[in-house]
């Protein structure tokens, strides 16, 4: 049996053996005549007048801030922050209706100079957010990094808003 596999491997080996025969040795390629295509081509550019494309005018829509690097004077970040929230409810048209009287409430507080040192007391449009976690819809108001900030907006919003309260959020800030 030992001897069946061992023929069985040298005529395995000596089947996959390739014979090489003589190979020719080929140098570099002679140098051939360039081939003159002139002789085939029949374009001909007079038949065609028409005259350069105009130059091309780059149109971009990046902020004229940052092509001339001032972004850091207007640059808005999102960051982790408080809003204070006046309202939940599961009913799309009632946190609609909350937040019109939410907007109104805003733009009217600010007229009476009742919201200066609030971060975004003139903001148009006011900062005033729903904000959808199935299955409630959050009324929130602001964009503040501190809690302190939140705070002082809560006992506004809590003369018109009964149950306003400060939470976390991720916000909208300038620089």
């Amino acid at each position: 049996m030992n001897r069946l596999v061992l023929y069985g491997l040298v005529f395995l080996l000596a089947g996959c053996a390739a014979t090489r025969g003589a190979q020719e040795q080929q140098g570099p390629a002679p140098e051939e005549a360039p081939i003159d295509w002139s002789a085939y081509e029949d374009f001909d550019p007079a038949r065609y007048p028409d005259p350069p494309p105009p130059p091309l005018t780059v149109q971009h829509d990046v902020p004229e801030a940052l092509m001339e690097g001032r972004a850091g004077a207007s640059a808005t970040r999102t960051v982790e922050g408080y809003r204070v929230q006046i309202f939940l409810t599961e009913n799309k048209a009632t946190a609609d209706s909350i937040y019109t009287a939410a907007v109104a409430w805003w733009r009217r507080m600010a007229a009476q100079g009742l919201l200066e040192g609030i971060p975004g007391a003139h903001a148009d449009p006011p900062p005033v957010y729903i904000v959808y976690r199935a299955p409630y819809y959050r009324i929130r108001l602001g964009n503040f990094r501190t809690r302190e900030e939140a705070e002082r907006l809560r006992e506004l919003a809590a003369r018109r808003f009964e149950g306003a309260f400060v939470t976390s959020d991720r916000v909208t800030v300038g620089q």
